[in-house]
């Protein structure tokens, strides 16, 4: 191009000469004009004598690509949900904790454990912890009252959620009791802002009205009359009165002596998405413009025993999210609401505009086994999930689907059987069953099969003459070996099954940009082989930064505020700019950059 520039003005040059003068036999150039030509020229062949990187690019179409490239993997992990996306601010909002696993804490110095001074545990349990039933930490009973306050299971609200919390004001001279709640490590209470409250309580049947005030510290608060004995329930719109801060406490007060129960707290800014979801935390996830978000997990799916995995017929009912019985994750060990729930999942989706891909229990859990008595309930399970997400309201849970608010059905078409499955061989038996099932009720349903990841797949479904539309790969490398897992997929067997990505990362917290860089090259490898590769996303997605179990996120916040990886604009450059097409092109380095330190670039896209 330089070259043929420099041709050009030499040649107008000579002409607009010509022309000026006319054909009078002498031609009077500009010598210092003329220098510069010739310079040019000069410098022209000596840059084309030096090596370049040649890049050739063929004007035709290739390998199409699946319009479900890049997609999101949602773990509750890292207090991603329960102190993340899910928009409650409250922790232990219905006091079934228990004291179980991961406690989060106000981090001002005065803050008190009621409970022998527990402090924060951040190893994980295999299995459920035995409950303590006088720990309702976080909450808190300020000292500056006569009061006592103890966890009760005889009366409550919701038969699925036995504890309650007894309040006994005991000074009736200066009748005074406050309990504080900090949230998820801070709550972020605004100047200005409006919050959703709602709690139940019910009075002692032969005492009087109880005057509460609920509301953050440094604020005017809400102002009820609590008089029944019956548990009834209580609302206000909370208008924050008092300064910004990332360390706002929830409080409760009653100025009258006596015994009042509380139960079923919750706490919602009035900003949350679909009164659901954290704003700027749905707002980074939507702009990485997922084509799909795989829920609820990973590890989270299964956990280490049947009574700690996900179960999502107990996230599911007509009663509030806060009737939900929740459970103890110990996969990653801290209690879950499970106010983020199936619904609350499909939602998301729709909000975000991403095809839901639901991962379905097989019965496998983490201390490595299957039961042969659980093949046909998770098999019935798995049928009637999909019924809750796709079936008409005529159907049991597409009729349970329509009580919670959404008659219309979600439309799911991709499901993942399984989750980093170890045995191969009773994951054989219990894949086999689960699809089957469903490919006989959904024909057209895309099922997802896990593949490898780190153990051998050997006896795989896969590999076993089952049908298998994809199979799920995880690899997480450090940056030097991320980049050597550009062309993974250059020789990859093409009679075996389409891949989906689930989870990778080049996880090095100090290598951040040389960690993104490392994942694009590895995802523009997975494009270059789109007629095999159809899907990917990156793993974890989101990280509280006081609750971490993973160390390296895409997307890290507090309470008030977040920050993204590099990560996360590589994938949001791929993602908003891909292609329905590869275009054949040919990158050729010079040899002198071939070496150690450099890619070797010479490759075909």
């Amino acid at each position: 191009f330089f070259r043929v520039f420099v041709s050009l003005f030499f040649l107008t040059h000579v002409c607009m000469c010509v022309h000026l003068l006319g054909c009078r036999g002498t031609i009077t150039i500009d010598f210092g004009l003329w220098f510069v030509v010739f310079f040019s020229y000069f410098l022209v062949n000596l840059i084309d004598a030096a090596e370049v990187a040649r890049v050739e690019v063929w004007n035709r179409k290739g390998t199409e690509l699946s319009p479900s490239m890049f997609g999101a993997f949602f773990e509750e992990i890292n207090f991603a949900g329960d102190g993340g996306l899910y928009a409650e601010l409250l922790s232990n909002r219905d006091f079934e904790a228990l004291g179980r696993g991961i406690i989060p804490y106000s981090s001002n110095a005065n803050y008190h454990y009621p409970i022998n001074q527990h402090k924060p545990n951040f190893t994980v349990v295999k299995g459920i912890p035995a409950p303590d039933w006088w720990d309702f930490r976080p909450w808190r009973l300020d000292p500056r009252g006569e009061a006592a306050a103890i966890l009760e299971n005889g009366t409550h609200p919701f038969p699925e959620n036995p504890m309650a919390l007894h309040l006994m004001v005991l000074s009736e001279f200066h009748p005074f009791a406050r309990l504080i709640n900090p949230g998820y490590w801070g709550i972020h209470a605004v100047l200005g802002k409006s919050y959703k409250v709602s709690f139940y309580a019910r009075n002692h049947a032969s005492e009087g009205p109880k005057q509460v005030e609920i509301g953050m510290e440094s604020s005017r608060g809400c102002n009820f009359k609590v008089t029944s004995s019956s548990w009834e329930h209580y609302t206000c719109t909370y208008i924050h009165t008092g300064d910004t801060t990332a360390q706002g406490v929830f409080y409760v007060q009653v100025r009258s002596a006596g015994s009042v129960w509380f139960d079923g707290f919750s706490v919602i800014p009035g900003d949350a998405e679909a009164g659901l979801f954290r704003r700027d935390l749905f707002d980074a996830l939507k702009a990485l413009r997922p084509a799909f978000l795989r829920f609820p997990g990973g590890n989270y799916l299964e956990g280490y025993t049947l009574e700690t995995r996900w179960d999502w017929k107990r996230t599911v009912g007509v009663g509030p999210a806060v009737s939900r019985p929740g459970h103890f994750s110990d996969a990653w060990g801290y209690w879950t609401t499970d106010g983020l729930g199936l619904l609350e999942y499909f939602i998301l989706c729709e909000r975000l505009g991403s095809a839901p891909q639901m991962s379905i229990f097989t019965g496998y859990v983490l201390k490595g086994s299957y039961s042969s008595d659980t093949l046909g309930w998770v098999t019935q399970d798995a049928l009637d999930a999909l019924e809750f997400a796709n079936g008409e309201v005529s159907t049991k849970y597409g009729a349970l689907r329509a009580a919670m608010g959404h008659p219309e059905p979600f439309g799911m078409t991709r499901v993942e059987v399984g989750n980093e499955e170890r045995e191969m061989e009773g994951y054989r038996r219990h894949y086999g069953a689960i699809s089957s099932a469903i490919w006989a009720r959904y024909p057209m349903m895309t099922i997802i099969a896990s593949g490898p990841w780190g153990f051998s797949v050997k006896g795989s479904p896969c590999l076993e003459g089952l049908r298998c539309d994809l199979w799920d790969y995880h690899i997480y490398r450090p940056v030097k070996e991320m980049v050597k897992l550009w062309n993974l997929f250059d020789n990859y067997d093409r009679k075996l099954p389409n891949v989906y990505f689930g989870e990778h990362a080049a996880r090095n917290p100090d290598e951040g940009i040389q960690g993104a860089l490392a994942e694009g090259l590895f995802l523009v490898g997975l494009m270059r082989n789109g007629d095999i590769v159809k899907a990917s996303s990156f793993a974890p997605l989101f990280n509280n930064v006081h609750g971490t179990q993973w160390g390296y996120n895409m997307i890290n916040f507090n309470s008030s505020s977040l920050y993204v990886l590099p990560s996360y604009y590589v994938q949001q450059i791929l993602s908003q700019t891909l292609g329905q097409h590869l275009v054949r092109t040919t990158v050729q380095l010079p040899s002198r950059w071939r070496n150690e330190s450099y890619l070797n670039l010479t490759a075909s896209m």
